[in-house]
């Protein structure tokens, strides 16, 4: 999905959740000056992914076997992390817009985890976070830079399989996703939480649908 593409979806859920899109341009501009040319670059994981099976997995209370993780390439979506620290695997890469403990973040950093950190307009103030890790490159919603890359999709979760699909991944398993039920394990707004979900849903049903994307749920 090209940006111009996306962008017509990023209006539609800035209407829907009242999006400050300035504020997101300007979490842009800041996450490009703290990664600078200092970033992994995401296209050296197409040999990885394409043709490939990936498992993104998600923060929902649901449990699955990490048996069926075994020969995919594992993408986790923040919080779900937590997931792995006894485990004896580890994912490959971390998409994160820094809502997780920034001590779970510096545990998978002591792992030679990749970070892809989302900036927008409510986590300015962690973008600090970015200078600790050691492999990462940097997400937007809005319009991408040089440094700062927007693949598509909106939550952790959904822009992990957004860029799994736009690496070429032959099946996408989905671990950990609920739709429906929201983790209230941190308390956040349940209308807001609910709300994401949804959209969420509606972004991978999108690309199965219309971009021919092979997701298994």
């Amino acid at each position: 999905m090209n940006y111009n593409e996306w962008y017509q979806y990023y209006k539609y859920i800035k209407k829907i959740l009242n999006i400050d899109e300035n504020g997101d341009r300007k979490s842009t501009l800041i996450i490009s000056t703290i990664v600078n040319d200092d970033f992994t670059d995401p296209e050296t994981m197409r040999d990885e992914i394409q043709g490939n099976e990936v498992a993104v997995i998600g923060d929902s209370p649901y449990s699955f076997d990490f048996s069926q993780l075994k020969d995919k390439f594992i993408i986790v979506a923040d919080d779900s992390a937590r997931r792995f620290i006894f485990s004896d695997i580890f994912p490959r890469i971390i998409f994160t817009d820094l809502d997780t403990d920034e001590w779970v973040l510096e545990y998978f950093n002591s792992k030679n985890t990749i970070f892809s950190v989302h900036a927008h307009s409510d986590n300015i103030q962690k973008l600090f976070i970015v200078k600790k890790l050691k492999r990462r490159f940097a997400t937007t919603q809005v319009k991408p830079l040089y440094n700062v890359f927007n693949f598509g999709g909106f939550t952790d979760g959904d822009r992990a399989v957004f860029f799994s699909h736009h690496m070429g991944a032959k099946k996408i398993f989905l671990y950990g996703f609920n739709f429906y039920y929201p983790n209230q394990e941190k308390n956040k707004n349940y209308n807001r939480k609910i709300a994401k979900l949804q959209i969420s849903k509606f972004l991978i049903e999108l690309l199965i649908k219309k971009y021919d994307a092979n997701i298994i749920f």
